[in-house]
């Protein structure tokens, strides 16, 4: 069992500790960017659409308008949960398995994408410094995923391998792009969202892959070793 296995995990930091927390803290960095900047940059776009839409068509004006402050406190909590991982990085208290399906469900409804979750039962049994930053590259992907793939349908697989990494794959049926053109341009792949992916996944000690094909949908990987200290 994976609880086993991390029975060697150091309870005691030290200076290990002192650079856990500081990577702890540039993650939360990028959760204020990723998460909080980018949903409120968002939240206006949506209210000069509401203020577009009260001229023309008021009661879908309404409607945008109470779409908005759901998606309005969504933000507040998740600047909440950026709060707290600051105030406690070691994060012992993030429930991962019921945050992941939390924020699916929500997901799926906000989105109208249906996304078939696999994960396993032990996911809580993840060092807890680890926890809240591999529910932000999840989350991460699939923000992207909304905002540029079209599709309707997306795979999220979560599995231990037998060196006892977590291998996290998420694959969409949208429109894919050429991977390798993309990675010529820093600002096209910046804005796929691929670099903020990857570097999410190299702060865990971990590795990002991606493979993607036009009208044929896009997979991304991750592999993020849980047996030691990174």
């Amino acid at each position: 069992m994976i609880k086993d296995k991390l029975k060697g995990y150091p309870k005691s930091w030290g200076l290990r500790r002192k650079i856990l927390l500081s990577q702890e803290r540039n993650r939360i960095a990028l959760d204020l960017h990723d998460c909080c900047a980018q949903d409120l940059a968002n939240v206006i776009k949506r209210l000069e659409l509401c203020e577009k839409l009260f001229k023309i068509e008021p009661a879908r004006g309404f409607e945008e308008l109470k779409t908005l402050r759901d998606n309005t406190r969504n933000i507040l909590d998740r600047t909440r949960q950026v709060i707290f991982n600051l105030r406690s990085p070691e994060g012992e208290l993030f429930d991962l398995s019921g945050k992941l399906i939390s924020y699916i469900k929500d997901y799926e409804k906000a989105n109208n994408i249906l996304v078939k979750l696999d994960i396993p039962d032990s996911l809580n049994d993840i060092p807890s410094i680890k926890r809240y930053s591999i529910f932000r590259l999840i989350t991460e992907a699939l923000i992207n995923i909304k905002k540029h793939s079209h599709a309707k349908n997306v795979d999220l697989n979560l599995e231990y391998d037998p060196d006892f990494n977590l291998k996290i794959n998420i694959k969409d049926d949208g429109k894919g792009f050429d991977v390798d053109t993309e990675r010529l341009s820093a600002s096209k792949y910046g804005k796929w969202g691929l670099i903020g992916m990857q570097q999410r996944a190299v702060s865990l000690g971990g590795t990002f892959a991606i493979t993607s094909r036009l009208q044929k949908g896009t997979e991304v990987s991750f592999k993020i070793p849980l047996s030691e200290v990174t």
